[in-house]
């Protein structure tokens, strides 16, 4: 047996006749129907387009506009750790040379210009500071220089 498919335009199509049909008799009442035909059309459109475009058959500007790119690196302010060793000011913020957090110890690489490329070990400190995780030191126990 052949099932129907209700895809975005039966629902649109559905909408659009109901509206005509409606107005013409004065069934004022039932206007709405025709909205919430109308909305269920337009979501299922848009699903259906994106799921096209996951599928490789769209544009990718259009599935860049749909969705917001993750950002891997997020700036944290420096509220969150306990800073050791003032190394200099950048943009009238200081920079140090240890930050420890409630679980592990992060040592300066860099400014977010001069470093290529961020792994996870990495964070990413206000004004633009690179961080990276030394997994090697314990909580309680003070960073030495490399």
């Amino acid at each position: 047996m052949n099932r129907m498919q209700w895809d975005s335009r039966f629902f649109l199509t559905g909408a659009g006749v109901m509206a005509v049909l409606f107005l013409l008799d004065g069934d004022w009442l039932l206007l709405p129907v025709c909205l919430l035909a109308l909305m269920w059309g337009a979501r299922l459109a848009d699903s259906e387009r994106v799921a096209r475009l996951v599928a490789g058959e769209g544009d990718e500007d259009a599935l860049s506009m749909l969705f917001e790119p993750v950002r891997s690196h997020s700036l944290l302010p420096l509220d969150h750790f306990r800073c050791r060793e003032l190394m200099f000011y950048r943009s009238g913020w200081p920079v140090y040379r240890f930050l420890c957090s409630s679980r592990c110890w992060f040592e300066f690489v860099g400014e977010s210009e001069q470093v290529a490329t961020l792994t996870e070990q990495h964070i990413l400190v206000f004004p633009g500071v690179v961080y990276l995780r030394r997994d090697d030191l314990a909580q309680n126990e003070l960073p030495s220089r490399r």
